[in-house]
């Protein structure tokens, strides 16, 4: 994640003709333009913000959000990647939601289309997750403050635009002749394995919350799961799978 940096106006010379030590200017990996408000200080001017990121093949299209603009997801990247929202300075929200891990870590849910999950105020829960796990809130700083948006609406904006979908499986199911394995898997998955039951296509979750947790999306779950074949061993599920036919869902979950 880039960091944006400010460049120090200075105003003043020095009275006399000896030579002074300059402090070397700080590097920065990219700055924002900036407009002079005269007196020696600066403001930030927002650089232009990525169109919001569009929905990917395979989902459905998701109940609108009021607070989902460009800039707000530009804003949320930033705060999401910010370890100063942490009371110590050191925790992100990407520390534990980690982007390359699926927005997910060890005994953490991965933080992908949540934009689906309507019984929630984003905003408000996102805020109190904050001050409860992170015991931290929103800094100041002048290019936060240039984004001139709530801090929470911000994150909330980049959370309900971390999509998973355009799988491999998605792909392969327009494909006249999708790979044998993972199609096998397929069947296994909606139909003897009853994994369909809570984990639906095309989110393959039922978004309903089952002993206090709500059941996690399977799309994407090879980025969080490194070894399916026992991970299926779900306990108490009343489904006795032979090793093929666990390779065979193996395979269907890779795809997806």
């Amino acid at each position: 994640m880039k960091r944006l940096g400010v460049l120090l106006l200075l105003a003043a010379c020095p009275k006399h003709a000896e030579k002074r030590p300059v402090e070397p200017q700080q590097k920065h990996d990219a700055a924002p333009p900036i407009a002079d408000a005269g007196a020696g200080s600066a403001v930030f001017v927002v650089p232009p913000s990525p169109p919001v990121p569009a929905v990917p093949a395979g989902l459905p299209q998701p109940p609108p959000h009021d607070g989902i603009t460009p800039d707000a997801v530009a804003f949320g990247s930033l705060l999401f990647a910010d370890p100063a929202l942490s009371q110590d300075g050191k925790t992100a929200c990407a520390t534990c939601h980690d982007p390359a891990h699926g927005f997910a870590g060890a005994h953490v849910p991965a933080l992908v289309n949540l934009a689906w999950v309507r019984d929630r105020d984003w905003s408000a829960f996102l805020g109190k997750h904050l001050g409860d796990t992170m015991h931290g809130a929103v800094p100041h700083t002048p290019l936060y403050d240039a984004y001139k948006l709530d801090g929470m609406t911000a994150l909330a904006a980049f959370t309900l635009t971390r999509y998973e979908g355009d799988s491999a499986w998605d792909r392969a199911e327009r494909s006249p002749h999708p790979p044998a394995d993972a199609a096998a898997g397929y069947k296994l998955f909606v139909g003897k394995a009853r994994c369909a039951h809570c984990h639906a296509p095309p989110l393959y979750t039922d978004l309903a919350v089952h002993d206090g947790v709500r059941t996690p999306t399977l799309r994407g779950v090879a980025k969080r799961v490194t070894d399916l074949e026992v991970a299926m061993s779900h306990p108490g599920q009343d489904v006795t799978l032979a090793p093929a036919d666990k390779s065979s869902l193996a395979a269907f979950l890779r795809a997806l």
